[in-house]
């Protein structure tokens, strides 16, 4: 049902059960999770969208590729550009070739993440560049990973930062040494569960430590959600694994179990407010719902292959 199958981010607002799906070049897509219907939206016809984020009750806010910021009007499927009185950064939207990712704080004021981070003020409608205490990172993009009650949780290549609400700066809280980051999510107990280069890792935010979680499963992660009941899905160039924290061991699912081969790509994750997790890829959308039960015993054999 989607208008283009490869995803390239997910978002859900928070008065709704509408899953908003960004495509890589046809528009946004809307999911109803309760009849599994698209819907699509023809004004973001030709677009592609790599961003979505709240920005009002009844609109969006879309980044699009090497065009710019438009509010979209949930109800009528309008569009409008986001006024934005800084031709610099307008400039770096249109020219700099990377994705610009957008957040939505608690203020209503949005972050974009690209080589850096900036904070966009309604009132003002200025870009203020939010500083980096650690050296920059070469060839680095900056991404959300979840927020927390101390502020948001971001990470770029190498490293892991929180920003405090209304603070200017990052607060440097870790390196990760041993691979890239691609992907975080932050879950419940406030373990940073991390897709990198080299696998699964986590990230203890109290004491800023580093831990890999080893398998032979896979051998690189593109994305990682953590859900209520802490289960770690990973979803990796070749498809989708779990990892169970409780028992400390793996499984991974094929077409048997619904998912079919995909490349799933670190932007497109999320947990639903209804617990159920998705993640995009170059060959569309997979939902987890909440429910879904894993045989251990088929845990078990599966991870003697390559548990923790």
């Amino acid at each position: 049902g989607l208008s283009n199958p490869t995803v390239l981010c997910l978002h859900q607002g928070r008065t709704s059960d509408y899953i908003w799906i960004g495509t890589d070049g046809e528009g946004i897509n809307r999911f109803d999770p309760h009849t599994s219907r698209f819907t699509h939206f023809s004004s973001t016809l030709g677009s592609r969208v790599v961003s979505i984020a709240d920005y009002s009750a009844t609109e969006l806010a879309l980044s699009v590729y090497a065009d710019n910021i438009w509010i979209f009007d949930k109800l009528s499927g309008t569009l409008r550009p986001l006024g934005i009185d800084d031709k610099d950064f307008l400039y770096k939207i249109r020219h700099s070739g990377r994705d610009i990712h957008i957040y939505n704080e608690n203020d209503g004021d949005l972050l974009f993440l690209a080589s850096g981070v900036h904070r966009y003020d309604k009132r003002s409608r200025k870009c203020v560049a939010i500083s980096d205490p650690a050296k920059k990172v070469p060839n680095s993009t900056y991404s959300i990973i979840g927020r927390s009650e101390e502020g948001v949780w971001i990470h770029n290549r190498l490293n892991v930062y929180l920003l405090p609400d209304n603070d200017a700066s990052l607060i440097f809280k870790g390196k990760h040494e041993n691979g890239d980051i691609r992907c975080g999510h932050i879950g419940a107990d406030g373990t940073i569960w991390l897709a990198t280069e080299e696998g699964l890792c986590n990230f203890n935010t109290q004491t800023g430590t580093f831990g890999h979680i080893q398998t032979m499963l896979f051998s690189d992660a593109n994305s990682v959600v953590c859900d209520n009941s802490s289960r770690v899905w990973v979803g990796t160039e070749k498809g989708l694994s779990a990892y169970l924290v409780e028992s400390g061991c793996f499984t991974i699912f094929d077409e048997s179990d619904g998912v079919k081969p995909n490349k799933f790509l670190p932007a497109p994750h999320l947990l639903s407010t209804r617990g159920d997790v998705y993640f995009g890829g170059v060959d569309g959308m997979l939902r987890i719902r909440d429910n879904h039960v894993i045989d251990t015993s088929e845990v078990h054999n599966r991870a003697a292959d390559g548990g923790t």
